[in-house]
């Protein structure tokens, strides 16, 4: 059976934010085993779109409120 997806959006990649992204993609398989569910991060809020980030390039957005109004 497949498990449920949980979606996440994150505003903001500095420090913090690029640590949390690749953590959680490094650690999905283990997560997914111990929650039951899939953490999936779906879109990346930052203030400068061009610069390179951690995450894949097409989860980067420079609308924040974007990243909150997706269901």
């Amino acid at each position: 059976m497949t498990p449920p997806v949980i979606r996440l959006g994150l505003i903001g990649c500095g420090t913090v934010g690029s640590a949390f992204a690749e953590q959680l993609i490094a650690r999905e398989p283990m997560l997914t085993r111990r929650l039951g569910a899939r953490l999936r991060l779906e879109r990346v809020a930052v203030r400068d779109p061009s610069r390179r980030r951690p995450v894949p390039r097409q989860l980067i957005t420079g609308d924040a409120a974007s990243v909150a109004e997706d269901p």
